[in-house]
């Protein structure tokens, strides 16, 4: 009996490597959560100039209870930096109001395609749009770098935006896409 359970081990992670090679090593994941909320982004890594690809985004209630969430439409905001810090592509949430309540568990995502036409390097920054969470600002979490962009290009940017964005769920750091 000793002499097969070395057997069965070594049987046991052949099986389990073989199953994850099927991984795609092109793909990065990313997370952040703030009060039971979860944004999660997929995307490649390298893709060849004026190739479509998608940039998965999920909200996920990971709380036991379910939450009636207000924000501004579109839930999730995403834009696309090149290397000198330009806004190449933005899907961005300035428009009407909306609310919707989240089961626990439930996910709510969607895809971006993209296309980017030149060679070089490019941040994919996502987050949420400002969010209420049951009727209270909810207190979100990797904004700084996202205020510290809009205030460039706003520096007359009010409290009340700036307290806006601070109830978004941000991925702190972003993925960066190279382009050949």
């Amino acid at each position: 009996m000793n002499r097969r359970l070395p057997l069965a081990l070594i049987l046991f992670f052949l099986l389990l490597s073989a199953c994850s090679s099927g991984v795609d090593s092109n793909l990065v994941t990313k997370h952040a959560e703030a009060d039971n909320l979860r944004l999660t982004v997929i995307s490649p890594k390298e893709v060849s100039s004026n190739e479509i690809f998608n940039v998965e985004v999920s909200l996920q209630n990971v709380g036991d209870e379910s939450v009636e969430l207000a924000y501004s439409d579109p839930l999730i905001d995403l834009y696309v930096l090149n290397e000198s810090g330009e806004a190449v592509k933005s899907f961005a949430s300035f428009a009407n109001e909306a609310s919707r309540t989240i089961a626990p568990e439930e996910i709510v995502d969607g895809q971006y395609p993209l296309t980017l036409p030149e060679a070089g390097s490019y941040e994919v920054n996502v987050r949420t749009s400002g969010l209420t969470v049951n009727g209270e600002p909810l207190e979100g979490i990797g904004n700084e770098r996202y205020l510290e962009y809009v205030r460039s290009r706003n520096p007359n940017l009010s409290e009340k935006n700036i307290a806006h964005i601070q109830t978004a769920i941000m991925i702190e750091e972003p993925i960066i896409i190279k382009v050949d």
